[in-house]
């Protein structure tokens, strides 16, 4: 056999033996492997599901409005009918388990649980794992500055989840005579750009210029630099009552009034094209607040724990969001 013939060979080979890894046999394997009493008491109610290898390992968690239903889609799963992932997800069950709930609003939050604490090797989440981000603002003689991090400084984070507010903070060496955190705030991309065309926003209007070929470069990329500092001297063109509260209330999700006067602003100063770049920007920020920064105001204003500290902790956030689109 020639060479080329050689290497056909051994790709054929590889092809089929990934395919086997894929597939399993016809159904219904699930049944004669966990046996068809396993299926038989399956009760119909709500709840969470999951599945475990075997060696005792979870592999997935999934609700169900169904747990009868839903499961038995997993016990008539046959080749051909099902992804590569839900094929070597079944070939690896060994057995399962599951818990009735009262709603499908608990199964929910159950599952966002186990998935949270146990990162299951099937569930999306693990793959995907998210980034959460606070957001602060703080007050110094010479200015302001915004800050995003996953991971405040321990005496900040301490100081402000009593007060939500802090003065002459000498364990940090920062100058700062007051400060606000808002967040937490969930996923990477849509924090950084959301904070950068803010950012870009309050520039050009302090600066009094509408051409963005201006901005400083670490302010024109697609992401925003972790912190940026805004010297007094800089933002004297801005109206003194719009700034500092403007943003209080658009990171606390109250009031988008602040966009709303920066765009004017922009707007009345520029030429046409120019208000075709803020057009995107602006869209890009009430997006933002619409999806994220005003549902965060509503968990903060309607549970009283809550609007106690000013903050949603990394473990909360997920339950809130779940309930708040079940509600």
């Amino acid at each position: 056999m020639s060479v080329v013939g050689v290497i056909l060979e051994e790709k054929k080979i590889n092809s089929l033996s990934h395919s086997n890894l894929q597939l399993f046999p016809p159904s219904p394997f699930l049944e004669n492997k966990l046996g068809p009493e396993r299926f038989n008491d399956i009760p119909t109610e709500p709840g969470v599901y999951r599945f475990y290898d075997a060696e005792g390992k979870l592999l997935y968690v999934g609700k169900a409005k169904n747990l009868r239903r839903r499961l038995f889609t997993y016990k008539r799963a046959s080749p051909g009918k099902t992804t590569r992932k839900e094929a070597a997800l079944i070939r690896r069950i060994h057995r399962f388990e599951y818990d009735v709930l009262g709603t499908e609003k608990e199964a929910l939050l159950a599952e966002n649980r186990w998935i949270r604490e146990k990162r299951p090797e099937f569930n999306h989440q693990n793959k995907h794992v998210e980034t959460y981000y606070y957001i602060i603002l703080y007050l110094t003689q010479s200015g302001f500055g915004l800050e995003y991090t996953m991971k405040p400084a321990v005496p900040l984070l301490h100081r402000i989840y009593n007060s939500n507010r802090l003065t002459n903070l000498s364990e940090l060496d920062m100058p700062i005579l007051e400060a606000r955190i808002f967040g937490c705030f969930k996923g990477h991309r849509s924090v950084r750009v959301h904070l950068g065309s803010l950012l870009r926003f309050i520039w050009l209007v302090s600066h009094g210029i509408t051409n963005p070929s201006y901005l400083p470069l670490n302010l024109s990329r697609n992401l925003t630099p972790k912190r940026y500092f805004f010297q007094r001297e800089s933002i004297q063109q801005m109206p003194s009552n719009m700034l500092i509260p403007g943003l209080i209330d658009w990171f606390s999700g109250r009031s988008p009034d602040l966009v709303y006067g920066l765009i004017q602003i922009l707007n009345s100063r520029s030429t046409r094209f120019q208000q075709g770049y803020f057009c995107t920007m602006t869209k890009t920020l009430f997006s933002y607040f619409d999806s994220t920064l005003a549902p965060y105001g509503s968990y903060v204003e309607e549970r009283e724990i809550l609007k106690s500290r000013g903050l949603i902790f990394q473990d909360e956030l997920d339950d809130l969001h779940v309930r708040y689109k079940m509600d």
